[in-house]
Protein backbone atom coordinates (compact mmCIF):
# COMPACT_ATOMS: atom_id res chain seq x y z
CA UNK A 1 0.00 0.00 0.00
CA UNK A 2 1.35 3.52 -0.89
CA UNK A 3 0.41 6.43 0.75
CA UNK A 4 0.56 9.81 -1.53
CA UNK A 5 1.28 13.36 0.44
CA UNK A 6 0.04 16.17 -1.59
CA UNK A 7 0.86 20.08 -0.88
CA UNK A 8 -0.53 23.26 -2.02
CA UNK A 9 2.84 24.81 -2.50
CA UNK A 10 2.41 26.44 -6.12
CA UNK A 11 -0.99 27.89 -5.34
CA UNK A 12 -2.48 27.95 -2.04
CA UNK A 13 -5.59 25.93 -1.19
CA UNK A 14 -5.22 24.01 -4.41
CA UNK A 15 -3.97 20.93 -3.95
CA UNK A 16 -0.90 19.63 -6.36
CA UNK A 17 -1.38 17.20 -9.52
CA UNK A 18 2.13 15.10 -8.52
CA UNK A 19 2.30 13.66 -5.01
CA UNK A 20 5.07 15.53 -2.67
CA UNK A 21 5.75 12.17 -1.51
CA UNK A 22 5.11 8.95 -1.24
CA UNK A 23 5.42 6.27 0.94
CA UNK A 24 5.42 2.63 0.53
CA UNK A 25 4.20 1.30 3.95
CA UNK A 26 5.16 -2.54 3.50
CA UNK A 27 8.77 -1.38 2.41
CA UNK A 28 9.44 1.98 3.66
CA UNK A 29 12.64 3.71 4.31
CA UNK A 30 14.54 5.57 7.47
CA UNK A 31 14.01 8.97 5.26
CA UNK A 32 10.34 7.96 4.99
CA UNK A 33 10.27 7.46 8.53
CA UNK A 34 12.13 10.90 9.79
CA UNK A 35 9.74 13.16 7.26
CA UNK A 36 6.83 11.20 8.64
CA UNK A 37 7.72 12.14 12.37
CA UNK A 38 7.99 15.83 11.02
CA UNK A 39 3.87 15.84 11.20
CA UNK A 40 3.33 14.55 14.33
CA UNK A 41 1.80 16.48 16.86
CA UNK A 42 5.14 16.64 19.14
CA UNK A 43 7.44 17.42 16.31
CA UNK A 44 4.92 20.05 14.21
CA UNK A 45 6.48 23.32 12.60
CA UNK A 46 4.21 24.41 9.48
CA UNK A 47 7.57 26.70 8.48
CA UNK A 48 9.95 23.87 8.42
CA UNK A 49 7.62 21.34 6.97
CA UNK A 50 6.94 24.03 4.13
CA UNK A 51 11.01 24.76 3.77
CA UNK A 52 11.36 20.99 3.23
CA UNK A 53 8.36 20.88 0.63
CA UNK A 54 9.85 23.13 -1.48
CA UNK A 55 12.97 21.93 -1.17
CA UNK A 56 12.05 18.32 -2.26
CA UNK A 57 9.56 20.25 -4.96
CA UNK A 58 12.35 21.68 -6.69
CA UNK A 59 14.71 18.89 -6.44
CA UNK A 60 12.42 16.58 -7.71
CA UNK A 61 11.37 19.05 -10.84
CA UNK A 62 15.20 19.09 -11.30
CA UNK A 63 15.39 15.33 -11.04
CA UNK A 64 13.50 14.66 -13.77
CA UNK A 65 15.12 16.40 -16.49
CA UNK A 66 18.33 14.75 -15.13
CA UNK A 67 16.79 11.13 -15.71
CA UNK A 68 16.30 12.18 -19.58
CA UNK A 69 19.73 13.08 -20.33
CA UNK A 70 20.55 9.51 -19.00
Amino acid sequence: MTCLFFSDLSEQNRMATKPLREVDTLDFTQADVAALRQSTKSSFNLDHIAATAMNLKYIRENELPLAAER
